[in-house]
Order: structure tokens, then C-alpha cells, then sequence
């Protein structure tokens, strides 16, 4: 025998159904809340750290305009880029590696090269395990 489904049953599942459906429904709507909720997290830290860095840009150049408005860099800029000097110093010019001597000096003679015939591992061999005998 064939059971009947009464109205109050289908009823009944429909609203089981469409409850289901909407517990559903709003924990999509809550992770979807929860997701974009981190992201704005992530982007305001990366934000935050970003205005940071540039702060401490600000205050270095700040303290480099300081630096540049000071007599003493004023006086260091004339005397190595202008070659200007304060009433009564004596100035000497001593020419760059001067203390260094000439680079042929150092140059070893240059002997005539020859084309070697002894294979690169056969030199190897020689260098790790000394000459055959």
C-alpha cells in the first residue's frame, strides 16, 4: 500500500527546506562579512606601515635640509668642490696615489705565449696529486 502524503507534510518539509536554506544564506553572508572584514584589516596594516615608513623618509630629509642650511656644510662644500680656503691656511696639493707606486712597475714581462698541449685534466691531476714521475 501506497502512502499518502498529506498537505500538512509537504508543509512541514518546505519549511524544514527553506529554513535550511536560509541558515545557509547567512553563513555566507557572515564568512563573506568575515573575509572582506581581514582583507580591509590587511590593507589598512599595509597602510599604516607604508605612512610609517614615510614619516621616517619626512624626518630624514627633514634633517638633511637642516644639515645643508648649516655653515659647516656650507664651509665643507667650498673647500672640496670650489678648492676655496680660509684667510691664512696654507693650502698643499698633493696629486692623487701619490703614495702608490707606477703601475709598470709592477707589470710582470709579458713572455710569449705558446699553445700548451697538455689537457686541462691532466693539468689538474698535476696540481691536486703532483707531477707523474
Amino acid at each position: 500500500m501506497a502512502r499518502r502524503v498529506t498537505a500538512n507534510q509537504i508543509l512541514e518539509a518546505g519549511k524544514r527546506l527553506f529554513s535550511f536554506l536560509f541558515a545557509l544564506y547567512l553563513i555566507f553572508l557572515v564568512g563573506r562579512s568575515v573575509y572582506l572584514n581581514y582583507r580591509v584589516r590587511q590593507r589598512l596594516n599595509q597602510i599604516e606601515a607604508e605612512i610609517k615608513h614615510l614619516k621616517s623618509e619626512n624626518q630624514r630629509l627633514t634633517n638633511l635640509i637642516a644639515y645643508y642650511q648649516t655653515e659647516t656644510f656650507r664651509e665643507l662644500e667650498a673647500r672640496s668642490k670650489l678648492g676655496l680656503k680660509k684667510p691664512g691656511e696654507t693650502v698643499i696639493a698633493v696629486p692623487e696615489n701619490a703614495d702608490e707606486p707606477a703601475e709598470e712597475q709592477f707589470r710582470p714581462q709579458e713572455e710569449p705565449t705558446q699553445p700548451e698541449s697538455t689537457p686541462n685534466y691532466i693539468k689538474w691531476w698535476e696540481f691536486l696529486f703532483g707531477p707523474a714521475d
